[in-house]
This record gives C-alpha cells, sequence and structure tokens, in this order.
C-alpha cells in the first residue's frame, strides 16, 4: 500500500488587521474621517476578493519509502510551499495596498470636483 502524505494550509491575516493598520496610516497623514472610512471599507472589500482561506493537498509515495524519508519528504515539500507562499503573500499585499491607495486617489479627486 502506498504511503500517502497530506498538506493543508490556511490563511492567517484578517481583514480587520489590515484595516486597523490602514486606518493608523491615513490618520497618521492626516486624512479626514470620511475618507479614512472610504478607504477601510475598500480594503475589506478588495481583502475579500483576494482572500484564500485553506487549501490541499496530497501525494502519494511509493511503499519503498520508509518512515523516516517520507517525513523528510514532507519537511522539503511543507519548507519550499511556505517559502513561495511568504513571497505570494507579500505581492499580494503589495498589490492591495497600491489599489486601496489608488481608490482612495480617486475617491479624493471625485470628493473635490463636488
Amino acid at each position: 500500500m502506498a504511503k500517502i502524505i497530506e498538506f493543508t494550509f490556511k490563511q492567517i491575516d484578517s481583514a480587520d488587521k489590515i484595516e486597523k493598520k490602514l486606518k493608523a496610516v491615513l490618520q497618521s497623514k492626516g486624512y479626514d474621517e470620511d475618507t479614512i472610512a472610504f478607504g477601510a471599507k475598500k480594503a475589506k472589500e478588495i481583502y475579500k476578493t483576494i482572500k484564500t482561506n485553506k487549501y490541499s493537498f496530497s501525494i502519494q509515495l511509493p511503499d519503498s519509502i520508509s518512515h523516516l524519508e517520507a517525513h523528510n519528504i514532507k519537511e522539503q515539500i511543507e519548507n519550499g510551499i511556505k517559502q513561495l507562499k511568504d513571497q505570494a503573500r507579500e505581492i499580494i499585499i503589495n498589490l492591495h495596498v497600491e489599489l486601496v491607495w489608488a481608490e482612495i486617489k480617486l475617491y479624493l479627486a471625485k470628493k473635490g470636483e463636488s
């Protein structure tokens, strides 16, 4: 019987954490409450579209692989996935910030027109 290794990962950042950080930055820059509320709302909306709750996969190893070898393979795969996940997470967060900032600029431009 073949050995099966399962991997399960889940998202750990929360929209509330991102919203708090954004509010703090906007307040420190002196933006008014309407702009801060708009930015926080947009940050939550965008976060919901990029959020990944949980994903998993499994691999099947040949019977000839020992328990120790299977454990080592699993650790190597988990470490590699963690590195990829961290890199992707950083890119996604940066894009999220850029998009929210663009939405705020657009909001401020429209607000200035009225």
